[in-house]
C-alpha cells in the first residue's frame, strides 16, 4: 500500500512506538497529509497531540477512549470515523507479582480483550480500513516464569490476528500483526537495559516499511525470530527451571 492514505488513526496515543509508525506515515505522504487522530483517556493525550502537532506541523485530534471501561469500547465506531490505517497500540504488563487474580484479569482485559472488542466492532462497520496494526509480542510465543499472564494474553492476541486476518480478506483488509521483542519504552523503563533492545524509533521505521509491503506476520527487529525459535525449541524440562 503505497499510494497516500486520507486519515491515520492510534489507539494508544501515548505509545512511543505507535507514535513512530503514525510519524512514518506522515512524513512518506508525497501530497495532502493525512488526518491524524489519536486516542487517550486523561491529560497525556493532549501532551502528546501538542507534541505531535509540533513534530508533524499538521493538526492532530485527540478522541477519549477509556479501554478498561466497556461502553467506551462498545461505542467508539459508533462516535468516531474508521480511517484508512488504524494502528492499535496498548498494552500493560501489570504487577510483577503472580497469583493475583484483579492483577491477572487486568492484564487480559487490557492486551487481548479490549483489542478484540474494538476489532469485532469494526468489522461490523460499513466503512473499513485499508489495513490494521496491532502490536502484540514475541512474550506470547513461550508462558515465561517472570510475566506468563501477559504472554498468555499476547499469545492470544496473535492467534486472534491470524483468525481476523483471513476473515478480514474478503473485506480487502491488510492485517499486520506485530511481534515486538524489547525495545526501550516506558513500559521496560523500570527494568535494566539490554544490548538485545531497541529504539521506539527504529521500530516504529520497520513497522511502517512492513505494512506498506503488505506483511502478514513480522518480528521487529528481526533477529528476535531467531531467538524465539530458539527458546521454543527448549524442552519443557528445562524450560520450567529457568527464571527469565
Amino acid at each position: 500500500m503505497k499510494k497516500d492514505i486520507s486519515s491515520i488513526m492510534l489507539i494508544g496515543g501515548t505509545s512511543e512506538i505507535g507514535q513512530e509508525i503514525l510519524k512514518n506515515y506522515v512524513n512518506n505522504c508525497k501530497g495532502i497529509k493525512p488526518k491524524v487522530t489519536i486516542t487517550s483517556r486523561d491529560t497525556k493525550g493532549m501532551v502528546t497531540k501538542v507534541k505531535l502537532e509540533k513534530e508533524l506541523k499538521i493538526p492532530v485530534d485527540n478522541v477519549f477512549l477509556d479501554v478498561n471501561d466497556e461502553i467506551s469500547l462498545g461505542t467508539f465506531w459508533v462516535d468516531n470515523e474508521v480511517p484508512s490505517v488504524l494502528i492499535i497500540c496498548i498494552g500493560t504488563l501489570g504487577k510483577e507479582e503472580h497469583f493475583n487474580s484483579d492483577n491477572t484479569k487486568d492484564v487480559i482485559w487490557t492486551n487481548f480483550t479490549a483489542i478484540t472488542v474494538l476489532l469485532d466492532n469494526l468489522a461490523h462497520e460499513k466503512q473499513k480500513p485499508e489495513s490494521i496494526i496491532v502490536l502484540s509480542s514475541v512474550a506470547g510465543e513461550r508462558g515465561r516464569y517472570s510475566n506468563y499472564e501477559y504472554g498468555a494474553a499476547k499469545a492470544g492476541l496473535t492467534q486472534y490476528l491470524s483468525g481476523y486476518r483471513a476473515k478480514m480478506l474478503y473485506e480487502k483488509v491488510h492485517v499486520l500483526t506485530v511481534k515486538c521483542g524489547l525495545v526501550r519504552t516506558k513500559m521496560i523503563a523500570h527494568k535494566p537495559k539490554s544490548k538485545l533492545e531497541c529504539s521506539p524509533k527504529k521500530v516504529g521505521k520497520l513497522i511502517y516499511r512492513a505494512a506498506v509491503k503488505m506483511k502478514d506476520v513480522i518480528y521487529v527487529p528481526a533477529y528476535w525470530r531467531t531467538i524465539m525459535f530458539i527458546v521454543r525449541s527448549i524442552p519443557e524440562k528445562i524450560f520450567k527451571k529457568l527464571t527469565f
